[in-house]
């Protein structure tokens, strides 16, 4: 999947994880800094990419995701 499909699929998924519509997304955007973003939504997205994708990530990928760059590098590591 190409870097811009990719972006589309975690801005549903992050919509659909935390009940809210979600900004354009780039590289850049910290995960932070996200409408009702929290811990709970965090781990809500990591559920919604693990069901879109079948991506799974260590407890290292997940304590380091700051940005959305972060989460496209790891989806780009799975095998």
């Amino acid at each position: 999947m190409d870097e811009p499909s990719l972006l589309a699929l975690l801005r549903e998924a992050l919509a659909d994880a935390l009940g809210t519509p979600m900004p354009p997304l780039s590289r850049a955007t910290a995960l932070e800094d996200l409408p009702a973003w929290d811990s709970v939504g965090y781990i809500a997205f990591l559920a919604e990419l693990a069901g879109r994708l079948g991506v799974t990530f260590t407890a290292a990928q997940m304590t380091g995701m700051r940005t959305v760059g972060d989460v496209l590098d790891a989806i780009g590591g799975q095998p």
